[in-house]
């Protein structure tokens, strides 16, 4: 019975490990997403200037 009460803390604690890596890897996204959007419109502000001074 201990070693089953063992592997059910350990799988709990793997289990916790996985929710947090998986919240960290949705920040991440969430992170490129928002840079991505930065560098387009970055690039789109870019050509409103030059296109202006020109």
């Amino acid at each position: 019975m201990d070693t089953f009460l063992s592997a059910q803390r350990d799988l709990a604690a793997l289990e916790a490990d996985v929710a947090d890596i998986e919240r960290r890897l949705v920040a991440a996204q969430s992170i490129s997403s928002i840079n991505d959007t930065i560098k387009i419109k970055t690039a789109e502000l870019v050509a409103a200037v030059r296109a202006e001074t020109h």
